[in-house]
């Protein structure tokens, strides 16, 4: 039996790499390098090192595609085979073993010219026989990605990047040695955008991915099929829409699907064979492409619907690229997309209202797709403007995996989410936050309800929506003293929320009724050791619904 070499290409740390600037272009520039390496990069690499004969079509546009008719195992003119190129991994058949190198060489020259600070890491298995009769593939994948990948990345030597000689100046954005400034350009692109300082410094890394920032909204707008109606993604937080006056917002949305190594588990079991097992992965990844862009249009028709009613302010300026041109910016912007993975910053406004569409629509594009029972989660940080980028990603991220928790086997599947107001700056893990803040003396009444499944019941994001459509309804009158219960609800569960209702002549109001709840919790606020009112009050002034 043929013996082939199958070579797995991995990102590492690719989150890293996009959120270690706190300038919103680099974060974009590097999202669409990372994109490119794993796609577009990785075919040029692959037609260079097979001399065209693999199986990608238009392999140098975003249009590319798997030819379905060239398989490794029938064909002997196809030298290799791209079995996935989805998610930060790529995964190669080849069918030399001195072929599998070549690419990667190719491929690694590529990144370090266009790439600066980018780290791809590959793995071979050069004894690989295809299954004709069996699936071998899915086995042989794990044991690239979860023993051999895992004990090199374990065991490489970390990267120790020269730090200058001598007198180096120093990038603002990365601490590395600056090679230019902002005057300059990179590969024809000019780096500094309207009203920045020509004369700052930046590095190689920073001066990369400020580079491919234009394509990068090119990519999106095509993707989205140019859903923005006229406005402008920004590449800048300053425009993402503020009020007048008023302290500003902004909101770092990670979401990401659920049980997703389950799934595709399950399509390596249910595989006949190892062509089975191709031909379903691919499917599967194509299907998640069009339910996540599905669900990122949805959301970015909400937002300009939101925009054009005066739901939420937006910002209309000259091009950011200098030209005199004036643009419209949405209050929105993805910065990581495809793949059930996804994130975005947009107005700490509409943060966890988009959240929930994003979600919402996830589910019913899934469905569109028969994908059976598919779910995912979200975390919102919601932070002042200027906040550092990468630390409110980071807090995201732990959000999402909170709201994870809710799904987890043997607990059964569903959409959740998760939030957090970030004030000032972040000390410890978001559990040690929880417990500092909103966990009382007695170290078992808790004032949050979060994470919140979407589906309804008592402790849902259902209720805490409902609580504050009552409060803007029905109290809207008496805003500040809504605000200010957030302090009396922290002395606990007993007569104090009645005596404040009694003090302001309140008590003919109390507070919002609770489906499934007597009525005795709407002059406490409590139910034995829960509060059920202090997520919905402390949301209230960050939060403007688009349904």
């Amino acid at each position: 039996m043929t013996q082939y070499t199958l070579t797995l290409l991995d990102t590492t740390g690719i989150q890293d790499y996009i959120f270690a600037s706190n300038r919103l272009q680099e974060n974009i520039g590097a999202s669409e390098i990372v994109f490119r390496a794993t796609t577009l990069w990785a075919f040029k690499a692959l037609d260079e090192a097979v001399e065209g004969k693999h199986n990608i079509k238009n392999g140098g546009s975003l249009d590319w595609d798997f030819d379905k008719d060239k398989h490794i195992e029938k064909n002997e003119d196809i030298q290799a085979e791209v079995i996935q190129a989805a998610g930060g991994n790529t995964v190669v058949l080849f069918r030399e073993k001195a072929a599998s190198r070549k690419f990667v060489e190719k491929l690694t020259f590529h990144i370090l010219k266009e790439a600066p600070g980018l780290t791809i890491l590959a793995q071979h298995n050069d004894k690989f026989e295809f299954g004709e009769k069996e699936a071998r593939l899915h086995a042989a994948l794990k044991t690239l990605r979860e023993d051999k990948m895992k004990e090199h990345k374990l065991s490489r030597r970390g990267s120790s990047p020269l730090l200058g000689l001598g007198v180096t100046a120093i990038c603002d954005s990365t601490g590395l040695p600056a090679i230019t400034t902002l005057g300059g350009k990179w590969q024809g692109q000019p780096l500094g955008l309207r009203g920045e300082d020509d004369s700052r410094l930046i590095s190689a890394e920073a001066a990369a991915k400020r580079g491919w920032r234009k394509h990068a909204n090119e990519h999106l707008n095509r993707i989205l099929k140019n859903a923005a109606d006229g406005f402008t993604f920004p590449y800048n937080l300053d425009k993402l829409g503020r009020n007048k006056g008023e302290e500003s917002y902004v909101a770092v949305i990670h979401a990401d699907g659920n049980r997703m190594g389950e799934r595709v588990r399950a399509i390596g079991e249910q595989a006949t064979d190892d062509r089975d097992f191709i031909k379903k992965l691919r499917d599967f990844s194509r299907k998640i492409d069009i339910i996540s862009r599905s669900a990122l249009e949805v959301v970015v028709g909400l937002v300009v619907q939101a925009v054009n009613h005066d739901d939420i302010p937006f910002v209309e300026d000259l091009d950011e690229d200098g030209e005199e041109i004036a643009r419209k910016y949405l209050p929105f912007r993805p910065l990581v997309f495809g793949g059930d993975d996804v994130t975005f910053v947009c107005s700490g406004l509409i943060g966890v209202s988009l959240a929930v569409a994003y979600i919402e629509a996830f589910e019913n594009a899934a469905k569109t797709q028969k994908v059976e029972d598919f779910h995912a989660s979200a975390g919102i940080s919601i932070v002042k403007m200027h906040y550092p980028f990468a630390r409110a990603y980071k807090l995201a991220e732990e959000l999402t995996a909170s709201a994870k928790t809710l799904n987890r086997d043997p607990k059964p599947d569903c959409s959740a989410i998760d939030w957090h107001f970030a004030q000032s700056g972040l000390s410890g893990s978001l559990e040690m936050i929880r417990h500092k803040e909103y966990t009382l003396a007695d170290k078992q009444s808790k004032l949050n309800l979060r994470p919140l499944p979407l589906s309804a019941g008592t402790k849902s994001w259902q209720t805490v929506k409902g609580i504050m459509s009552t409060f803007n309804k029905e109290w809207a009158d008496k805003h500040n003293k809504v605000i200010a219960l957030r302090e009396v609800l922290r002395k606990g569960n007993g007569h104090f929320v009645h005596d404040y209702l009694q003090d302001f002549d309140l008590l003919k109001k109390k507070l919002p009724e609770i489906k499934g709840i007597g009525e005795e919790i709407q002059t406490t606020g409590w139910q034995g050791n829960q509060c059920y009112y202090f997520d919905a009050i402390e949301l209230l002034d960050h939060y403007v619904a688009l349904d």
